[in-house]
């Protein structure tokens, strides 16, 4: 028996569809126990070890630096810019392995791009210690003392963050920038720092396609913890879908064909079969296969001895 496997994205083309209320930008847990996406500047080490007894949810990011001001990155699947209303939103676990003492020894989140990294952000500077008055800093680029709130003393403890980053535009058509900031362990509890001055040039400003995480001051750090990165978007807006690599296999002891792809939240597939890959016709063989943002899989029934197959997204 003789298989031979055809994919296009669509029919030949790229499709583009509206997003799902929640589009899935980045999420890493580290079970496959690797740094894939994720760049360490100079000064600075990444390593994936296990923090089953810290916490809690086996393995995690270890992140150590050597000098001050060191930033790591992860791409996200794709870029996104932010239109009125919408937002982005990280969620991560973390802790430190020693508690930090020092007031320089500041932890930083931000939304950027891959471009103009240093140029473009939007994001959050604090103080782990407790030895600020000010440890809480809200900002972009340019305009970075926009809320402030005393620090508390992070320790050891595992803290679950949650921070937001919404464009808000007013009856003017002027555009600013929202934070909203929650985490556990925290005796002030959330916050909501005050709007950004005016963005002077949203389209650039509000569209990001990477995460950066940083020590920062003039202090270093001797190991940090990251785990259950997620960034999620509420854009609507258009999105161009990603259709990896399809495998196809036969099941073991059957004339069932497997097919497996990477999909994206959001999307729905389909699947063509034909037995003549240059005249056609195409038929339509499965229809309204959901992404999950993982791996998803497929089989049927092989027919013909051979066939060809395509999967496509749907408009």
């Amino acid at each position: 028996m003789k298989i031979i496997f055809h994919t296009a994205l669509s029919l030949g083309a790229a499709a583009t569809l509206n997003a799902a209320a929640s589009l899935t930008l980045l999420n890493d847990n580290f079970t496959d126990e690797t740094l894939s996406g994720w760049t360490p500047p100079s000064g600075m080490s990444m390593s994936v070890t296990n923090d089953s007894a810290g916490i809690g949810s086996g393995n995690a990011l270890l992140i150590k630096t050597t000098s001050s001001n060191r930033r790591g990155t992860a791409l996200f699947d794709q870029p996104v810019t932010l239109s009125a209303s919408n937002s982005i939103t990280l969620k991560m676990d973390y802790r430190y392995l020693y508690g930090p003492t020092n007031l320089n020894q500041s932890l930083e989140f931000r939304f950027t791009d891959s471009v103009s990294v240093s140029s473009n952000y939007m994001g959050i500077v604090m103080n782990p210690a407790t030895n600020a008055a000010q440890a809480l800093i809200f900002g972009r680029k340019g305009d970075t003392n926009e809320g402030k709130k005393n620090s508390f003393n992070h320790g050891t403890n595992t803290q679950s963050i949650v921070l937001t980053v919404t464009r808000i535009v007013d009856t003017n058509n002027i555009s600013w920038a929202q934070f909203d900031l929650s985490w556990t362990n925290n005796p002030a509890g959330p916050y909501t720092a005050g709007k950004t001055s005016a963005v002077v040039n949203p389209a650039a400003e509000f569209t990001f396609d990477t995460l950066s995480i940083g020590i920062t001051g003039g202090a270093k750090t001797d190991g940090l913890l990251l785990d259950n990165i997620l960034v999620t978007t509420t854009e609507s807006g258009v999105i161009t879908p990603v259709l990896g690599d399809v495998e196809i296999g036969i099941l073991p002891g059957s004339t069932n064909v497997a097919l497996t792809w990477l999909s994206e939240n959001g999307v729905s597939y389909g699947v063509e079969a034909t037995t003549n890959l240059v005249t056609g016709p195409w038929d339509q063989a499965m229809i309204s296969i959901p992404g999950n943002g993982g791996s998803v899989s497929v089989t049927g029934t092989l027919v013909e001895a051979e066939t060809f197959y395509r999967v496509y997204v749907e408009e």
